[in-house]
């Protein structure tokens, strides 16, 4: 993904097909044009702005890491698929040049970073990459598997789907979308992640 910033410059695309085309629906932006990054929240002066999809998880994560906020300089709450366009909110903080996000494993859950990364880059802006600690965790949770709304995901579109994660875990997540399963991230709890201090230092 990266270097797609250089080939299609954001003033070139119009508003509406840059919406179609991320989206499939050509009004989406118009619709979440305002929308901002629900309560960012600074930790630190690190680089790295962690973006949590769920409010439970964001809650969690913000109060662990205030203590202890390693390269964390802000988290924020991504409010599902609103971040898809707030992502663009994250022009508001110049001092962030990393980002990352964490999610559910499921369908929504990894098309939404994979689609605002792509915005994101087409603005300039630092590409989503994931928390590849938190997910590691979250795979983990095998046992609280959940059924997918969406039933069994065809094997081609869960590997793509998966294919933005890394691939070390893409593997064990396309089976899982593939099996009609998920995993909420609210399987990776307060009381797990109080235990397991390893993520914090390699988000």
């Amino acid at each position: 993904m990266p270097g797609c910033a250089d080939a299609r410059p954001s003033a070139d695309v119009p508003l509406r097909e840059r919406s179609y085309e991320i989206f499939g629906d050509e009004k989406q932006l118009d619709r979440l044009l305002g929308t901002s990054l629900f309560g960012p929240g600074r930790l630190s002066s690190g680089p790295l702005l962690l973006v949590v999809e769920n409010s439970d998880t964001f809650d969690t994560l913000a109060g662990l890491l205030s203590g202890e906020p390693g390269p964390v300089g802000w988290i924020a709450w991504g409010a599902g698929q609103a971040f898809e366009a707030s992502v663009l909110s994250v022009a508001e903080l110049p001092q962030v040049t990393e980002l990352r996000y964490y999610g559910d494993l499921d369908a929504t859950g990894l098309r939404i970073p994979a689609a605002a990364s792509e915005l994101a880059i087409g603005e300039g802006l630092p590409e989503v990459q994931l928390s590849a600690s938190l997910y590691r965790i979250l795979l983990a949770q095998g046992a609280l598997q959940r059924t997918n709304g969406e039933g069994r995901i065809d094997q081609d579109r869960a590997a793509a789907l998966a294919a933005w994660l890394l691939p070390e875990l893409r593997r064990e997540a396309a089976r899982l979308l593939a099996s009609g399963r998920r995993i909420p991230q609210e399987a990776a709890g307060f009381e797990l992640l109080t235990r397991s201090r390893a993520w914090r230092g390699s988000l």
